[in-house]
This record gives C-alpha cells, sequence and structure tokens, in this order.
C-alpha cells in the first residue's frame, strides 16, 4: 500500500498535484487499485490501512468488525460504492446498517435526478417516512408486509382517515423505494412485494371527493356571468374568464396554467398552441396543445404587453383557487356539489374537456393524447363522465318496448288485462296476438307461449312496430 499524489498538466502546461491524497492498494484479486482519500496525508494513510483491512477480511472469508463496520458506514456514499464495485464489502449487508432515513434521503435525491418536481418528490419520500416511522421501522431489515398493511389499514378508518386511493398511493411510494433499493443493489428483494393496492371496487366504493363534468349550458353560464363580476384574490373577471376558458379546452390542471409564462405560447402558429414545460406537468413530459382560433385571439390581447417571462394568470395560492371559483360558481347559479355528492371544482374544468372530446367523437386514442393520460382506461372510466342531456339522448335511442303497431289487437288493453288476469308469480312479457294465423304464419295453437329464433324474426318483418321481449316471470307492475 502507497500513499501519494497524483500530477497533472495544468491549462498552462505546467505540473501540478492534486488536492488529495490517493491510496493504492492490491485487492484480494491481487489486481491494483487506486481511490482518492484526504487532503491530509495522515488521514490518507489510516484510511489506507482500513481498506487493507478489509482485502485482508476479503481474502480470509471473514466478517468486518464491529469497528470495521462503522467506518464502512461513516464513509461518503460514492466511496462506499466504489469499494462495493470492487466486492471489498457486501453492498447489500452495508445497506442493512444505514438507517432507513438516510436510504429514503439518497432515494430522494435519485427521484430528483430523473427531472420529477420537488413537491412530487416531497410527497413520495414523506409518505415512505410517515409509515416507516409508525411501524418501527430504523433498518432494512425491520421491514415486514404485515405492520405496513396494518398501518394503512389504521390510516384508512381512523378519525379523518384517507380515502383507499390515498391509500393505495402510500403502498406504491413504499414499493417504490424498496424496488429502488433492490435495483441499486441493497437489497436482495423487496420485503412488501406481496403486499398488493386495494381492488378497484373499493376505491369506487370510497370515493372521497367525486367530481362531475360542466353542462355546455353550465360553462356558457359561467364564463358569461365572470367576465363581468369583480376582482378576486388579485385576479379581475376577464382574466379569471380566460383562465377557465383554458382550462376547459386544453385541459391543462391548475398548477400548470400557473407555470405558464408568454413564452409558452405561440399565437402566430396555425394552429397556435401552448407548451407546457416538462417541470410543470404532471407526467413530467412538454404538453403542447393546441388552442381554438377565438381563444387565441383572446390570449393575444392578454399577454400583448408582457414580458416573456412574465406569469399570463396571476393566480392565488391553491386553496385560494378553490375559494375564487366557488364564489363564481354562485354568481353563475351553479351547484358546487350536486345532489349525487359530484363537485364542481377547478379541476371539473379538465373532466369536462374529456368529456367533451367523447361527446364531440373524438376517437379514444386521440383523447388519450390530449388529455395526458398514461392508460386509455383513465381517459375512459375515469374522466369521460356522461351528462344529463346525453343520458337522456342514450334512453330515448332504445327501441320503444310497449307500443301500437299496426298488427296488435288491444295493444295496451290486452296488456292491462294480460297483467290483472295472471298470477304474480307466473307473469311474463305479453306475446302479442295477430289477427289470424294467415298474417302471422306462426300457428298460435301450437305455441306453447315462447317463440324460436325464427318465429322472432318472420313476426318482427311482419310487425316492425314495437315489439314485448318475452321472459319469464318479468314483473309488469
Amino acid at each position: 500500500m502507497r500513499v501519494f499524489k497524483q500530477c497533472y498538466h495544468g491549462k498552462e502546461g505546467q505540473n501540478r498535484e492534486t488536492s488529495n491524497w490517493y491510496v493504492e492498494f492490491r485487492d484480494h484479486l491481487n489486481i491494483t487499485r487506486r481511490i482518492p482519500a484526504f487532503t491530509d496525508e495522515r488521514a490518507s494513510e489510516g484510511f489506507g490501512q482500513k481498506v487493507e483491512e478489509l482485502v485482508s477480511c476479503r481474502i480470509a472469508r471473514m466478517e468486518p468488525s464491529a469497528s470495521l463496520s462503522e467506518w464502512i458506514l461513516s464513509l461518503p456514499t460514492t466511496t462506499r460504492d466504489r469499494l462495493a464495485k470492487w466486492s471489498l464489502i457486501d453492498k447489500r449487508r452495508l445497506s442493512a446498517g444505514i438507517p432507513l432515513s438516510d436510504q429514503i434521503k439518497e432515494w430522494g435525491n435519485s427521484l430528483n435526478a430523473k427531472g420529477n418536481t420537488e413537491q412530487h418528490v416531497h410527497v413520495r419520500t414523506s409518505r415512505v417516512e410517515k409509515v416507516f416511522e409508525a411501524c418501527g421501522f430504523k433498518h432494512w431489515n425491520d421491514i415486514r408486509p404485515e405492520p405496513v398493511e396494518a398501518h394503512l389499514e389504521v390510516l384508512r378508518h381512523g378519525k379523518d382517515g384517507i380515502s383507499a386511493l390515498t391509500s393505495n398511493l402510500y403502498l406504491q411510494a413504499i414499493k417504490s423505494f424498496c424496488t429502488w433499493m433492490v435495483k441499486r443493489g441493497r437489497a436482495v428483494s423487496s420485503p412488501v412485494i406481496t403486499l398488493a393496492p386495494l381492488k378497484r371496487s373499493a376505491l369506487v366504493k370510497d370515493a372521497r371527493h367525486k367530481r362531475r363534468a360542466f353542462s355546455i349550458k353550465e360553462i356558457t353560464d359561467l364564463l358569461t356571468k365572470t367576465q363581468t363580476c369583480v376582482t378576486r384574490f388579485g385576479m379581475s373577471g376577464k382574466e379569471r374568464t380566460l383562465l377557465y376558458l383554458l382550462a376547459v379546452e386544453t385541459g391543462l390542471r391548475s398548477s400548470e396554467l400557473a407555470s405558464l409564462t408568454k413564452k409558452n405560447f405561440n399565437l402566430e402558429a396555425k394552429p397556435a398552441f401552448v407548451e407546457a414545460d416538462a417541470g410543470s406537468t404532471k407526467n413530467a413530459q412538454t404538453a403542447q396543445l393546441p388552442l381554438k382560433e377565438a381563444t387565441a385571439a383572446l390570449l393575444r390581447q392578454h399577454i400583448d404587453e408582457m414580458k416573456s417571462t412574465d406569469k399570463v394568470f396571476k393566480m392565488p395560492p391553491k386553496w385560494d383557487v378553490i375559494h375564487m371559483m366557488k364564489a363564481d360558481l354562485t354568481d353563475a347559479g351553479i351547484t358546487y356539489v350536486d345532489e349525487e355528492k359530484r363537485h364542481a371544482d377547478f379541476h371539473a374544468l379538465r373532466h369536462t374537456f374529456c368529456s367533451n372530446l367523447a361527446a364531440s367523437g373524438v376517437h379514444p386514442k386521440v383523447a388519450q393524447e390530449l388529455a395526458r393520460h398514461s392508460d386509455i382506461n383513465l381517459t375512459l372510466s375515469y374522466y369521460t363522465h356522461t351528462v344529463l342531456e346525453q343520458r337522456h339522448e342514450a334512453i330515448a335511442k332504445l327501441p320503444t318496448i310497449i307500443g301500437t303497431g299496426s298488427n296488435y289487437v288491444g295493444g295496451n288493453e290486452a296488456l292491462r288485462k294480460h297483467r290483472d288476469e295472471t298470477p304474480a308469480g307466473e307473469k311474463r312479457a305479453y306475446r302479442p296476438a295477430y289477427r289470424n294465423e294467415a298474417d302471422s304464419g306462426v300457428s298460435q295453437k301450437d305455441s306453447d307461449g315462447r317463440f324460436s329464433q325464427e318465429e322472432w324474426s318472420h313476426l318482427w318483418d311482419l310487425n316492425p312496430g314495437p315489439m314485448l321481449y318475452e321472459s319469464i316471470a318479468l314483473p309488469l307492475s
């Protein structure tokens, strides 16, 4: 083992020495290794002696002593990783002695390095820390699935308990951290791999904040009334109107709209578009969304005198946005929570955007791309809300079951007579009687009250008007 300083050539060609001392040694495979130590020579020599102890343990296939293990834990992460790469220390055993709080911080740094927002990283790391602290987990080997599962249940059923969806997000963060530990070689397997999220039926049943889509009339009333309203939370009525309009026509979220500056808009392009930066979007990807020409014209007037770095909308904090929109909804005569306990909040404008895409016949794949959903089922199942008018239209398209076709004898009177004369336990749908057998080509006397597939087809051709579908014990009350 030797301790030395490396020499290198400076920018002007002169010889220089590194500020740190280096330790050169031979490992258990007799390979020469070099590793940076400290700026102090004596401390670097002590570092080299500890490295030689590690080599001796590796050759003898012995576990490091307690003092040597403590020294390893005190090393910088980069140094430990290098020693682990050379197989001088077992990274998985090493992780067992590092506090989970430090491991979670490193996981958070890894998430930051991937381009996640600070808020996203804070939420995920804090969820893991909260559960681990409640379960009493201090080190990796302490983690067990049963306490995690039990504590999530406590969080769901306690006072002001979290929803089933939030519970799944907690579990998702924990599993993500454990998977990161395995991928980094710090653990053999995830101790929570057997835990499964709550089923979709539980999520639907436990939905705490259901949202609905606005009808076209409601959106029109909101925009018309807000335009002439007073200033609220520092935003004029016209600015709020443009904010709501852009939200309902692009599907941009509140935080994404708040981050927009003048440079995010290209209003001279054909078509004009807005481009949300990757740092502000939920999926951390740039989003380019086309704008309607009328909306682009309003935006040109709004941002005409702004600087390129100016915020387009001077939006208040998140909670004030809720109060601001509630007041505007009240002025427009729109109920914030309807009879089905569904909310018409700011995010409901995004739901309306997706619903309008579906109602306009836009292909689901295109709707998914515009809504920026990772899963097409999210677009179809969570965001596409059928408004009252669409429900009415859907029911109106169904075939009329009770009617007075030209071949009916008695029509509804026969139906009522059949209902009144038939015992409750034997009631079935009425089979229409024809004037004579020649009309139908089906022998009435041979019929047992049921039609074959061929008879149904023939009777439908003769009587294109509505018929009663046959069913055993169909209630007619």
